[in-house]
């Protein structure tokens, strides 16, 4: 839970604080509002794997072995390097950059779901 509320202190710290030459647009922002929701989903879904024995043998390629909670900072460490790579860009690629990582994780979010697992927010 610790690392739950960290992260989210950091990402609010990061969104806040631009340290970008050029400024995002609403587009910019949405898009990023877009990843950081499906990144969330994805990560509650994941944990259910990590708590839930029967999909012990679903294949996720960040999970070792079934229980093995240590993936779950990689989505906290994955936003924030999301964020510092999509702030380097300039605009048109931040919007491509940004547009690829929604997609790929509306991709997981909606693999998860079509497989039985289930959003749930504990």
């Amino acid at each position: 839970m610790k690392t739950i509320i960290l992260s989210i202190v950091i990402l609010v710290l990061i969104v806040t604080t631009s340290y970008a030459g050029e400024k995002w647009d609403k587009a910019d922002k949405v898009l990023f509002g877009s990843f950081l929701v499906f990144d969330a989903i994805d990560y509650f879904q994941t944990k259910e794997i990590c708590n839930n024995p029967k999909f012990e043998e679903r294949w996720n390629p960040i999970i070792k072995k079934y229980g093995d909670k240590s993936v779950l900072p990689v989505f906290a460490i994955g936003a924030i390097g999301t964020y510092f790579i999509a702030d380097w860009l300039k605009p048109d690629n931040r919007k491509i950059f940004l547009g690829i990582m929604s997609g790929l994780e509306i991709n997981a979010a909606y693999h998860n779901y079509k497989v039985g697992i289930k959003f749930k927010l504990k």
